[in-house]
């Protein structure tokens, strides 16, 4: 059964009447207290708390991430959806919905899920990163090399250069004559580079270099298929440049190796209080044998693990475990030889779950308010769902008259974007960019530009505006303003400069202009289909609500006027009264 956010399940665009009590009397009253918290209106007699009308206002503020709150919140409108919400969710109970055994089943499942979450986080808000391991995963995030490299194409020749380097030629005369003599390319002065950007050969042979070391000869691919070079890199230099993201990075990814080592050493501290393991039983199961079977093995009732003050941990129950670990069944995972070595695995998992729920249980964790809360919450969002799919769903239907009706009503928004299939080089500089961009329109071939042209970005930092060997750029209306700029108007076969936000200069080679385009109505038939079917979802659950509000007694105690006094004009949660 799908789980849903409990904010979205409850964002129903209801445009129906305020049922309320006299506005004034409320406001001269203040808000009532009705179960030891203040209630902003009550449904059938149940309230809907301050507390649960702020909540819900956080979540929207959430979901509106940095966008202007564009003027004053309509608080009653919020509140008119919650007493709706609430309505809806009286009338599953009402019907049952909420004692299926689907549903009291997933939300066991959470109940389980939340003690355990709730036990471990306890275990770990007081776990903090070391200092000294973040300082060493920093500068392995943020070192940078100046390297100067040489190529070879054949091995005997960079062995060659590696020899003479080891008898203690210099670095610069052993490549100058390899290059004289037509053996090594390369050279030049070196550039600073991220460790994380070399190849994987390069970086770990530069990290046990000194400045001014050369490397042995390494075999790196020339990214043509099925060849490959020899290079002898030498270090210039290392340095550690400063970067405050890096340095969160690095925090935040010792804090979590740190919490997973805390996590770790709690369970086993539990599961050697609790657990027992039968080792001879399990030891004795093989579900890769003929004999017994799966079969018997899943009726089998031999204890495999004991724990403490709780039913124990059968064959029977374990080789349920296994058996819905593998998609297609045991029996064909079992002539693969993949199943035994899962086995302890599977029982591990089994038993860290029934003894973190146990030890959450022993601690009360299920009698804290915020857990009953959270429970609620989720029991509430997919109790919501649960009669939108059996009471609302069933008597929706969208065929394909109605769709296509819909398609030719909405043809803009079912359009393909311009947009352009090309290729591109990348410049440090404008200047180069400029003269390759010359040389194209002036007829040079853009294969050979690419190979000769100077000033060239490669590696992981060269930025891109098409796919590598030509392809689709993304849609006009997708790309940054500048690209959007620069192939305004280009026709297939043309060449544009682009300067890309990280400072790159694109020479771009379009090489065909895709204008824009309905897309076929059967390409687009099952998203209007399922668009139709949300906007009468939601029409359906209106009806619904107003029906519900006729035959209810609905009291409402906070007007907008109470609202904006209590958490301010702009919707903000100033703080409760």
């Amino acid at each position: 059964m799908r789980m849903r956010r409990f904010g979205s399940a409850f964002r129903w665009g209801f445009v129906l009447l305020l049922l309320s009590c006299d506005p004034a009397m409320a406001a001269k009253q203040g808000l009532p207290v009705i179960g030891g918290k203040k209630a902003v209106a009550t449904v059938n007699g149940e309230p809907v708390s301050l507390e649960e009308f702020q909540g819900m206002l956080a979540s929207l503020h959430e979901g509106a991430g940095d966008k202007p709150a564009g003027g004053p919140r309509n608080y009653s409108d919020l509140l008119r959806r919650m007493i709706d919400g609430k309505l809806v969710l009286q009338e599953a109970r009402n019907i049952g919905l909420d004692t299926l055994p689907d549903f009291r089943e997933t939300v066991a499942m959470f109940e389980k899920q939340m003690l355990r979450q709730t036990l471990l986080a306890r275990q770990v808000k007081d776990v903090r990163p070391d200092p000294k391991e973040v300082e060493t995963v920093y500068r392995d995030l943020v070192r940078e090399y100046r390297i100067r490299s040489y190529r070879f194409a054949k091995e005997e020749d960079a062995k060659m250069a590696e020899e003479d380097l080891r008898a203690g030629s210099g670095f610069d005369n052993v490549m100058h004559r390899m290059v004289s003599e037509g053996k090594a390319t390369g050279g030049g002065e070196g550039g600073w580079v991220k460790g994380k950007d070399l190849l994987p050969e390069i970086a770990q042979a530069v990290a046990k270099l000194s400045a001014g070391e050369a490397g042995p000869a390494l075999k790196v691919s020339t990214g043509r298929m099925g060849e490959a070079a020899w290079t002898i890199p030498m270090l210039e230099g290392t340095r550690y440049p400063e970067n405050p993201q890096a340095k969160e990075q690095a925090r935040r990814e010792v804090l979590r190796e740190a919490r997973l080592a805390a996590i770790n050493r709690y369970v086993e501290t539990l599961k050697k209080k609790y657990v027992k393991v039968h080792k001879e039983t399990l030891d004795g199961l093989d579900y890769e044998a003929k004999e017994p079977g799966i079969e018997k093995l899943l009726a089998d009732p031999r204890v495999v693990a004991e724990i403490r003050g709780e039913n124990p941990i059968r064959v029977e129950e374990l080789s349920r475990a296994v058996q819905g670990k593998f998609y297609h069944g045991v029996q064909q995972a079992s002539t693969a030889r993949k199943v035994n070595r899962h086995v302890p695995e599977v029982l591990n998992e089994m038993v860290t779950t029934r003894v973190l729920v146990k030890e959450a249980l022993r601690r009360k964790i299920d009698k804290t308010p915020e857990f009953r809360r959270k429970v609620k919450e989720f029991e509430d969002e997919l109790l919501f769902g649960l009669f939108v799919q059996k009471v609302i769903n069933p008597d929706i239907k969208v065929d394909e008259g109605a769709a296509r009706k819909y398609y030719e009503e909405h043809q803009a928004e079912f359009t393909a974007p311009e947009k352009f299939q090309g290729e591109d080089l990348a410049f440090s500089g404008r200047e180069d960019a400029v003269d390759a961009l010359e040389k194209l329109r002036r007829g040079a071939d853009f294969k050979w530009v690419k190979e000769n042209a100077p000033g060239q970005v490669e590696g992981k930092s060269r930025q891109r505006l098409f796919p590598v060997g030509g392809g689709d750029s993304p849609p006009l209306i997708d790309l940054p303003e500048g690209a959007r700029e620069a192939l305004s108007g280009a026709g297939s076969g043309e060449y544009r400069l682009y300067t890309t936000p990280e400072g790159q200069f694109l020479v771009l080679h379009i090489l065909e202009a895709v204008p824009a385009q309905p897309y076929p109505f059967d390409a687009v038939k099952g998203k209007i289909q399922e668009r139709i079917f949300r906007e009468e979802q939601q029409r359906a659950v209106e009806e619904w609500a107003g029906k519900l509000r006729e035959a209810s007694e609905i009291k409402v105690f906070a007007t907008d006027r109470e609202m904006e006094r209590i958490f301010g004009p702009g919707g903000g949660a100033a703080g409760k009264r």
